[in-house]
């Protein structure tokens, strides 16, 4: 194995390492397969096979005959996991300190899951072999051709400096370290056709990046063809704004006070949208319908989408409302918040309240709604009274009317609600949760409908 040291002199003498191939597997999986081979050494689990205890005649002077004399075996030196354990700390340890040494110029490092069997892990040795080669092999033709040419694995040949180096005037950082919201390009194809920032930052094999000319720039898998295309069209033209927007951290988003930030903490992108229109009336809805931020009982994630542009702060409601202030945030400057606001929502103790306000509260909403459904809809299910039916119809009406339930989650429980409904249907309002409905003849296929209801109960018909 390569030592500290090794790595390091390596490293001060340049020999021009392309690749540092590390085979990654989880400490679990590490100890479970060292234990695995000490317990199939010997039944002790011993690292090293034991040697036991044996017997040999005595020969010295004044033995007695037939007499023996024990040798002591020597003892394991390791046994059992634990052992591993503290081994495979140093090991960590050594590794990082080898690949810091390796990858003080370049990003030469290529992980392979060690997970499988040694065949499987040779195949992925492999074809990281011949993926980066087959790289550099397009990246040399199209260099020779004066082509753009993809930088794909172009980290195992090039210093980092020099990668930095080369960034367009499309950098984030203008020319900054790689990696990060601070270390993207600008996709140059959204600037000239649309006047977009759409920030694209670089992966980790730099599979979005080509190389135009001496520069090199991230673009964006939506646009790539074009630029390969039509190069010199899209590389030039009118630079950058001076300002750029930039993503504050989640940290560093919620020590932002809403005082500190314009708008008084109010979503731009709603307030340009607008209230829209009511679905009824077709009428403009009052403006205040479009100013919203983030409520104080909401979580932590809610409150971190700030940006910063043009020395002040945003915050926004979504991460999709975050996107569309980072691709044009000059849309949403200079708005203005009309004279009445929306009233300051605190927070309420729900533990201080008398009965009737902490119901009002919590759930006195959905089980209005629930209740005005379930008067409407006075279900009878086949075998079930009034009242099981309609206490099965409510939990039924609250779960696919959950707040928090995905798109799929709310089809599949809606599904299960109009099951219901129509199983419910067989009976008459007025008749009886275990007689047939009346009149009806005896071929109806409703009659076939009653029995297999009766049989089955109610999970029939809500099998999500």
């Amino acid at each position: 194995m390569l030592g500290r040291e090794q790595a390091e002199l390596l490293a001060a003498r340049n020999l021009g390492m392309t690749r540092v191939l590390v085979l990654e597997a989880s400490d679990y999986s590490t100890t479970a397969r060292a234990s695995a081979q000490l317990a199939a050494k010997h039944a002790s689990g011993a690292y090293l096979f034991p040697t036991p205890d044996s017997s040999s005649p005595d020969t010295s002077e004044g033995a007695a005959e037939g007499a023996t004399i024990v040798i002591a075996g020597v003892a394991a030196v390791m046994t059992g996991a634990k052992s591993v354990a503290p081994e495979l700390t140093l090991f960590n340890e050594e590794s990082v300190a080898i690949r810091m040494a390796l990858l003080v110029h370049r990003d030469i490092e290529q992980c392979v899951n060690a997970e499988g069997n040694r065949t499987r892990v040779q195949a992925q040795v492999r074809e990281s072999l011949l993926a980066s080669a087959l790289g550099r092999q397009a990246y040399l033709e199209k260099r020779q051709r004066g082509h753009p040419a993809p930088m794909v694995h172009q980290r195992l040949w090039m210093n980092r400096d020099e990668v930095v180096e080369r960034r367009s005037r499309f950098s984030r950082a203008g020319g900054g370290a790689l990696g990060g919201d601070g270390g993207g390009d600008y996709c140059p194809v959204s600037w000239k056709l649309d006047r977009t920032l759409l920030l694209v930052p670089p992966d980790a094999t730099l599979s979005n990046m080509l190389q135009i000319g001496a520069e090199v720039v991230c673009v964006s898998a939506k646009h790539r063809r074009e630029l390969l295309a039509s190069p010199g069209y899209y590389m030039r033209g009118s630079p950058l704004p001076s300002d750029l927007p930039r993503k504050l951290q989640v940290d560093e988003a919620l020590m932002v006070p809403n005082d500190v930030l314009k708008y008084k903490g109010y979503c731009p992108v709603t307030l340009y949208d607008g209230p829209g229109t009511d679905a009824d009336s077709r009428q403009p809805l009052p403006i205040q319908e479009a100013i919203k931020r983030p409520t104080v009982d909401e979580p932590e994630l809610a409150r971190s989408y700030v940006a910063e542009y043009a020395g002040n702060k945003y915050r926004m409601l979504s991460e999709e409302k975050l996107q569309r202030f980072m691709l044009t945030p000059w849309t949403f400057v200079g708005l203005h918040l009309p004279v009445k606001l929306p009233l300051e929502v605190k927070a309420i103790d729900l533990s201080a309240l008398p009965l009737v306000g902490y119901l009002e509260q919590t759930v006195v909403d959905e089980l209005t709604l629930g209740l005005l459904s379930l008067g409407r809809a006075a279900p009878r299910f086949p075998g079930l009274t009034g009242k099981e039916s309609g206490l099965k119809y409510l939990a039924l009406h609250l779960r696919a009317n959950k707040s928090t339930n995905t798109p799929l989650d709310a089809r599949l429980h809606a599904a299960n609600l109009q099951a219901y409904k129509e199983a419910c249907a067989v009976l008459s309002r007025d008749a009886k949760g275990a007689q047939m409905p009346t009149p009806l003849k005896p071929a109806d296929p409703i009659v076939d409908k009653f029995f297999e209801l009766l049989e089955a109960g109610p999970k029939a018909c809500t099998p999500n």
